[in-house]
């Protein structure tokens, strides 16, 4: 799941039944470019989630 916009309908998406969603895709991954869902609610329900702008970790191995 990509999140590029910020239009008002994909906004609301923040509200959206993250634990239905998970119910419905083969890969729980999301990437936001406009911050706007709710991280910890997609976490919580298994989602691989990162947002532009937030840190993310960095794998072993992988020097920076």
């Amino acid at each position: 799941m990509l999140v590029l916009t910020e239009w008002p309908e994909f906004r609301q998406l923040g509200q959206m039944d993250w634990k239905q969603v998970r119910g419905c895709v083969a890969l729980p991954i999301g990437v936001d470019g406009r911050n706007c869902l709710d991280a910890a609610a997609l976490r919580a329900e298994g989602f691989e989630y990162d947002r532009m702008g937030e840190a993310s970790p960095v794998p072993d191995g992988i020097k920076i």
